[in-house]
């Protein structure tokens, strides 16, 4: 594991057992989601038409995203982060900042969550 990959792989870990915001921009659209994390997994991704990212963090745990209506449950038990070939981090006590070539994701532990 690379140290940008170290990076986010210690603040995620970190806080399992929390619940975390996580909002994500891509095109000037904004998504906001709520999970409270159990678990995170490093995934590769194997696809001959080049679709999907090489590899994602999957954040598993219960959650919300919101929709038109409000809040609603997550599709899945997991929010997919995709890494794709380039990227950057930074993390802050209670936040991690990541931008990738597709969308700019902001994680955030809830104080005490």
């Amino acid at each position: 594991m690379n140290d940008s990959l170290d990076k986010i792989w210690t603040w995620l870990t970190a806080q399992k057992g929390q619940l975390i915001h996580i909002s994500k921009v891509e095109d000037a659209d904004e998504d906001k989601a709520e999970l409270r994390l159990q678990d995170v997994v490093l995934t590769p991704h194997k696809d001959r038409d080049e679709y999907l990212s090489s590899q994602a963090f999957l954040l598993t745990g219960e959650g919300k995203v919101q929709s038109e209506n409000g809040m609603a449950p997550l599709p899945y038990d997991f929010y997919e982060v995709p890494l794709t070939d380039r990227w950057s981090v930074e993390t802050s006590g209670l936040s991690l900042q990541l931008k990738t070539e597709r969308a700019t994701y902001v994680i955030k532990a809830a104080k005490g969550g």
